[in-house]
């Protein structure tokens, strides 16, 4: 199978090298998507072989349909990564040995290996499958429940046995500094949906990634904050075993299902109370 790689980017000069060299002398094609970086990912993309497009970053649903549309693409079939992820040899073999599929196949999930702190962190639920490999003309993205993206395809949907790497070369400063504007920004989607979690607009036909996290969510907002937050990461804690993946399990666990929630629900109950706190998210991009 040929394939065109797609990433986006914006001031993603310390990973976009890292993912470049994992796809540039396999790839049929690489697309980034730059959503007008300040440093040196531009430079960086072209002098590793890619194709360079620019478009104004307004949500991620949107860049990444845009960028699903608008390059000329000489592959039917795109791997979208992120620029802080890399393609494992054994997952470039396994996509080029796909040979004659039936019409009706339009995406590939694959594991994704997400590592914390220096650990892979195979357990608490974070070493999950992700649909990365998409026909085009029957995939786009939909919001997800809180704020973030799906790709949804029109099609059948079949596993790969090989991984994705996600190695984020940035400072753990910098992971904090993202949780505190994602989180800001996930209040204010909540918070002018009057509080609801939002499932995606489907049509009837349409397979996305999946829906767990959603439903693990609408429990957590439906018990008193500390009970909710509390079994929340005591459920990926102990019983979805991020124990086993030692501190960094810890770690991990404890600030993305506990301190993270807590940020969102505690920002949205500043936004009635604060209304400089409110104009400020909405003066928040996602990027």
């Amino acid at each position: 199978m040929d394939v065109t790689v797609l990433i986006l980017t914006f001031n993603e000069e310390v990973n976009l090298p890292h993912a470049l060299e994992s796809v540039r002398d396999w790839a049929d094609q690489i697309i980034v998507v730059d959503s007008y970086s300040t440093d040196s990912t531009v430079e960086i993309a072209k002098s590793l072989g890619a194709e360079v497009y620019q478009n104004e970053f307004i949500n991620h649903v949107q860049q990444r349909n845009w960028a699903l549309e608008v390059p000329k693409y000489r592959n039917e079939w795109v791997l979208y990564i992120d620029a802080d992820e890399q393609v494992t040899s054994e997952l470039r073999d396994e996509i080029s040995s796909i040979k004659d599929l039936p019409d009706n196949v339009s995406g590939f999930e694959m594991r994704r290996r997400f590592y914390f702190l220096g650990r892979w962190l195979k357990h608490g639920g974070y070493y999950g499958w992700v649909l990365r490999l998409l026909r085009r003309g029957r995939s786009r993205f939909v919001f997800s429940a809180r704020a973030g993206e799906y790709a949804v395809i029109r099609g059948e949907k079949r596993k790969l046995n090989s991984d994705l790497l996600h190695v984020d070369q940035r400072s753990f400063t910098h992971w904090i500094q993202n949780q505190n504007r994602d989180s800001t920004k996930i209040a204010l989607s909540l918070f002018e949906a009057g509080g609801r979690i939002r499932m995606p607009d489907l049509d009837s036909n349409e397979v996305q990634e999946g829906r767990f996290r959603a439903i693990a969510n609408k429990i957590q907002m439906a018990l008193p904050l500390g009970v909710g937050l509390l079994l929340r990461f005591l459920y990926f804690y102990l019983v979805r075993g991020g124990l086993l993946d030692g501190w960094q399990g810890f770690a991990y666990c404890f600030l993305h299902e506990f301190w993270f929630p807590l940020l969102i629900e505690l920002k949205m109950r500043e936004f009635p109370n604060n209304a400089y706190a409110l104009e400020e998210a909405k003066r928040l991009t996602w990027r």
